[in-house]
């Protein structure tokens, strides 16, 4: 027998009850239009029978009104196919509850697009799972939008490839928390290229494990952002290794009293003469005896 649905005007399908739109047949849902699916409202959606929404075609997932989108019941989301998932939009996206996000299948969630993840909010964000973060291609992990980077959790960075890292933008790599770069293993520093390391705010530079430090390359350490140089503890700088040799001159005329206090002998001969002579007059009273020794000797040493 024929549907009647396709003949339905909008405003007869915004009029039908829920126990009719529950009653209706598999056929009759294929049957229906992109118009006619626009025109339902959040409760007929989730009306229809999980078997029903199964059928769902692309054009009729990607019509469903943002308001009618949070109908969907985790068991109909569950059921959708993932080359169906493809469709929805990013006001959808947007309008789906944390509950909705955590219902999407592994498969469902990998079948996502760039568009598609740059839409999701920090909300959204923080209702995937560590595997599903972790199944995200670079191309996908760069789309995260900056506010969606705050929904990524500690286990979300720590799990990170470093490939997924090392794909990171500097607008990611700026909106990371303090606790997020205290996550990232000493493999994600290595892989962080001069560019990203940049990109760290003064904040963010305090938060950096004593690991984490000692595994920065001196073409890292010489990225270093002026400013933000300054938020260093002097534990932190005690902490660097050879490494501090990557301080430039304009590095070393940043750090104050404190900073330079930290600096060791050892560290003093890294630096050329151009790099002592940078170091401020106001800071370079909080050099060492010992220190300060060695960088004379060094220097006057035939």
């Amino acid at each position: 027998m024929t549907s009647i649905i396709p003949y339905l005007s909008t405003s007869q399908i915004k009029s039908l009850s829920t126990t009719t739109i529950a009653s209706l047949q598999t056929e009759d849902v294929a049957a229906l239009t992109t118009t006619q699916v626009k025109a339902l409202s959040s409760t007929q959606v989730n009306a229809l029978e999980t078997e029903d929404i199964a059928v769902f075609t692309t054009a009729q997932l990607g019509a469903v009104s943002a308001a009618a989108i949070v109908g969907l019941s985790f068991d109909q989301i569950a059921v959708l196919e993932s080359s169906t998932v493809t469709a929805l939009t990013s006001l959808q996206l947007n309008a789906m509850s944390s509950g909705q996000i955590d219902a999407l299948t592994s498969d469902q969630v990998a079948a996502l697009n760039s568009s598609q993840i740059s839409a999701l909010s920090s909300i959204a964000i923080s209702a995937l799972s560590t595997d599903d973060i972790a199944s995200f291609t670079t191309d996908e992990i760069a789309a995260i939008s900056a506010k969606g980077m705050a929904g990524l959790s500690t286990d979300h960075i720590a799990n990170l490839s470093t490939d997924q890292v090392a794909a990171l933008k500097t607008s990611q790599i700026a909106k990371l928390t303090t606790g997020q770069v205290a996550a990232l293993t000493t493999d994600h520093i290595v892989a962080l290229a001069t560019g990203q390391v940049a990109a760290f705010g003064s904040t963010q530079l305090a938060a950096f494990l004593s690991p984490q430090i000692q595994h920065l390359s001196t073409d890292q350490v010489s990225a270093f952002n002026t400013k933000a140089v300054t938020a260093f503890s002097a534990h932190q700088i005690d902490t660097f290794n050879e490494n501090i040799e990557g301080f430039t001159p304009s590095l070393l005329a940043a750090l104050n009293s404190t900073q330079v206090s930290a600096l060791m002998a050892d560290d003093m001969d890294l630096f050329s003469t151009e790099k002592i002579a940078a170091i401020s007059v106001k800071s370079i009273g909080g050099m060492t005896t010992l220190a300060f020794a060695s960088s004379t000797r060094t220097r006057l040493r035939p």
